[in-house]
C-alpha cells in the first residue's frame, strides 16, 4: 500500500463530455465510462459492449436526464439537494482487476466509527449477491438482503477497509465510504452522505444504525457550526426535534448490536 492512510484508486482517464468525444479507443474493455450525477450509469465494455451510436444515446439520455433534475429539483422529492450545483460530467477510467472478480466493500461510518459493513459481488448487474456483515466480519443475521455463495468469508483486507473508513469519518456524523478489492488490493472509491438518497431498508439493523445516528448528528456542520441569524430558529426547533425523537425511540426496543 502506498503509504500510511493512503488507498489507490482506478486511474481517471478523461473528464468531460459530450460523449461524442470520447475516443474509440476508449470504448473498448479496460476501460468504465460513467457519468457522475447517479448511480447505475456505467457503461463496462467487457460486460455488454455498445455500438458507438448506441453508447452516444445512452449518455446522452442520461446525461439530459441530470439536467431535468437540476431544473426541476422539486420534484425529485427534495432529494440530495446538495448535490444540484455540481456539473455533470462524463468520467473514463482505467478498469481495475481486470479478469479477476471484484468484491464491492461499503463501510457505513458514524462519528469515526464503523456501524455496519457490506460486501457484494457482481454489484451493477442482474446476478449482484450481496451482504451485511458488522465491523469484526461476522454476517449480519437475517438481513433480508441477497444472498452471498454459501461459505462467503469476508477478505482479509474488510478489516483494512474499516481501519480506513474510520480514520475518514473522523469528525463527520455520517458517511458511507465505499472500497474496491480482488481479494488483496484495496482501491478507494466513493464517499457519500447520501446513501439510497437518505432512505435504506427497514430492517431492524439499520434502525439501530439510524438510531446511533441520532447520536451522532451533533457532529455535523449546522449544529456543529455558529449559524447566522436567519438559521438560527430552523436549527433551534430540529435541536429540539433530535430531543423529542431520542425519547421517543429510548422506549422502543430493538435486538441489541453483537459485542464484537
Amino acid at each position: 500500500m502506498p503509504g500510511e492512510g493512503r488507498r489507490p484508486r482506478p486511474g481517471t482517464l478523461g473528464v468531460g463530455g459530450p460523449p461524442e468525444d470520447v475516443p474509440d479507443a476508449l470504448l473498448t474493455p479496460g476501460h468504465i465510462i460513467k457519468t457522475n450525477n447517479a448511480s447505475g450509469q456505467n457503461y463496462l465494455p467487457h460486460r455488454k459492449p455498445l455500438t458507438r451510436p448506441a453508447f452516444e444515446k445512452q449518455f446522452r439520455r442520461w446525461l439530459r436526464a441530470s439536467a431535468g433534475k437540476r431544473l426541476l429539483g422539486w420534484l425529485d422529492q427534495g432529494q440530495e439537494w446538495a448535490y444540484r450545483p455540481v456539473r455533470t460530467r462524463m468520467f473514463v477510467e482505467r478498469q481495475v482487476g481486470a479478469g479477476r472478480r471484484l468484491i464491492d466493500l461499503s463501510m457505513r461510518v458514524l462519528g469515526g466509527e464503523v456501524f455496519l459493513g457490506s460486501c457484494a459481488l457482481d454489484f451493477k448487474t442482474e446476478d449482484v449477491t450481496f451482504g451485511y456483515f458488522w465491523p469484526d466480519g461476522t454476517p449480519v443475521a437475517d438481513a433480508g438482503a441477497p444472498n452471498l455463495p454459501e461459505g462467503f468469508t469476508v477478505p482479509p483486507v474488510f478489516h483494512e477497509a474499516v481501519r480506513a473508513a474510520e480514520r475518514l469519518g473522523q469528525g463527520v456524523d455520517y458517511l458511507r465510504i465505499d472500497f474496491l478489492t480482488d481479494g488483496q488490493t484495496l482501491f478507494a472509491g466513493e464517499i457519500t452522505c447520501y446513501p439510497a438518497s437518505g432512505y435504506g431498508p427497514n430492517a431492524w439493523y439499520t434502525q439501530l444504525m439510524y438510531r446511533r445516528w441520532l447520536e451522532t448528528l451533533p457532529l455535523s456542520w449546522p449544529l456543529s457550526t455558529p449559524q447566522t441569524w436567519h438559521r438560527r430558529p430552523y436549527i433551534a426547533a430540529f435541536r429540539r426535534w433530535l430531543d423529542i425523537r431520542r425519547a421517543e425511540l429510548a422506549r422502543e426496543s430493538l435486538p441489541a448490536v453483537p459485542k464484537l
